[in-house]
């Protein structure tokens, strides 16, 4: 029996950003207006902190608007747009590894390479634009419905009486789409995972989104305070947290050492539902390799268990369930995974002390006042309303004084 699911490509053409550690109190402004107010044509927007960088994806908007407070030194930027898709259906589960034989496998089979963004609600898997053919028709022996939310009519391809129909507007065929389709010969093949394993065995994480969505301005001090300063109270620890906020659905990964800085019966499901992080590789992978997702997918579907994925611009990361910890690690075994327990890097810097030696131009300074003028207005129930606000105000404007001060 055909499964009753069907594939829908976003309308977006999403940037893949890193920014250097030292660098991200010049984006302070943009990523606070991006991320919490309605004065921002963005509608999709990730943010995610790790020992090796800051990963943002967002949508053309959003890079427009973060671009002024940029150069190129500060960041390193993907060479292609990449589209958004997302599975849906009656009796599809949650999870990346729920989707995976329908999406992961059979990308990886047309080597195909992705990046994964799972929130709360929905699980997101990015293509490269120029792969976008390609995947259609990779796809389409698995999926029976296709729809492209950029173009009209919607249904790009559709199963209809063993036949498929095809209605492509938006890109030319290619060459590659020939060789990639021979691959498909070897579609069925196990995997073997590759990379090392690393997963920090005294830290758990929280999956977590709001209950109301009108209770996100009473959590935006909590999140400037973790986004921006949190890193110098754990610095040699492994570091992960992600904020991904599309339209108006909110998501959160963090470790749940940080639940008790959040007002109380705000966060979704924060009881007992707790994940461990595994980091797919030690050292950068990049966006030309394909199978990353596959290879952890798999056996975590063959054991039926539930999976978030979220990639960084260099890493994969992948959250279970912390119970099926010691299940995961046997199937991944199988697959020849070599495990590291812990990941302590020296990446991490003290983003106050790198603001203190990186500010030497009137345009930065300028950039700073922006940003305090910004909190101050944008924010001042908010702030006064949560005991944590007055902190995070109070050490930011600390810092732009010093700053002025000894550039001055």
């Amino acid at each position: 029996m055909e499964a009753n699911i069907e594939l829908r490509l976003l309308d977006y053409k999403l940037k893949i950003i890193s920014i250097k550690k030292p660098s991200i109190h010049k984006l302070m402004f943009a990523i606070v207006k991006i991320a919490f107010t309605s004065k921002t044509k963005c509608s999709f927007f990730s943010f995610t902190e790790t020992n090796d960088d800051y990963s943002i994806v967002v949508d053309h908007y959003g890079f427009q608007e973060l671009k002024p407070f940029t150069n190129d030194d500060d960041i390193i930027l993907s060479n292609s747009d990449w589209i958004p898709m997302h599975l849906s259906g009656e009796d599809l589960q949650r999870g990346i590894s729920k989707i995976a034989k329908y999406l992961i496998i059979p990308l990886a089979d047309c080597k195909i390479s992705i990046m994964a963004i799972s929130m709360y609600q929905c699980d997101y898997i990015l293509i490269k634009e120029e792969d976008y053919e390609t995947v259609i028709e990779c796809l389409s022996g698995h999926i029976p419905k296709i729809y492209d939310e950029s173009q009209e009519p919607e249904l790009v391809f559709a199963k209809q009486n063993g036949k498929a129909h095809y209605n492509f507007k938006k890109v030319h065929r290619s060459e590659n789409r020939l060789v990639r389709k021979h691959s498909l010969s070897d579609e069925c093949r196990q995997r073997k995972i590759t990379l090392p394993l690393l997963i920090p065995d005294s830290i758990e994480y929280c999956i977590t989104g709001l209950y109301n969505m009108d209770a996100f301005f009473l959590i935006i001090p909590t999140l400037i305070s973790i986004m921006f300063y949190e890193t110098e109270e754990y610095e040699n620890n492994e570091i992960f947290f992600n904020f991904t906020k599309k339209e108006f659905d909110i998501s959160l990964v963090l470790e749940t050492r940080l639940l008790k800085k959040f007002p109380h019966g705000i966060l979704l499901n924060i009881e007992n539902d707790y994940w461990k992080l595994i980091r797919i590789g030690q050292l950068p992978v990049g966006f030309e390799v394909f199978g990353v997702v596959a290879s952890i997918s798999q056996p975590l579907e063959i054991g039926n268990i539930d999976e978030y994925y979220i990639s960084s611009y260099d890493t994969g990361y992948c959250f279970i369930p912390s119970e099926d910890l010691n299940l995961a690690k046997q199937l991944f075994a199988q697959k020849d995974a070599k495990f590291v327990a812990t990941n302590k890097t020296c990446f991490v810097e003290v983003k106050v002390d790198s603001l203190m030696n990186g500010t030497d131009s009137e345009e930065e300074i300028n950039n700073l006042n922006s940003q305090e003028n910004f909190i101050e207005t944008q924010f001042p129930d908010q702030i006064e309303s949560c005991e944590n606000g007055n902190r995070i105000l109070d050490k930011s404007l600390n810092e732009l004084d010093t700053i002025k001060n000894n550039v001055v």
